[in-house]
């Protein structure tokens, strides 16, 4: 059974924020491990958490993602660089 482009477009914007989301805590857990080895070393005080923390995804990030899927899936000889 085939998917209306409802659920394609549904499962494509999935796809893009389960990618974003990973990435996010990537750089949560390598934000996590600067801080605390720049606190046990006395580079810092536990206060400048906030200089060490990932900016979060926008909405506006998630469609962009979500439309390089889509244009990926529409031209499929042509895969799109990661910028």
């Amino acid at each position: 059974m085939s998917k209306t482009p409802y659920e394609l477009r549904s499962e494509t914007l999935l796809a893009a924020k389960d990618m974003l989301d990973r990435q996010a805590d990537q750089y949560f857990e390598m934000s996590r491990m600067a801080m605390n080895f720049a606190i046990t070393s006395g580079q810092i005080a536990a206060e400048s958490w906030e200089t060490y923390l990932p900016k979060s995804y926008s909405t506006e990030d998630l469609i962009k993602k979500a439309q390089e899927l889509q244009e990926f899936i529409n031209n499929k000889n042509t895969p799109t660089s990661p910028e």
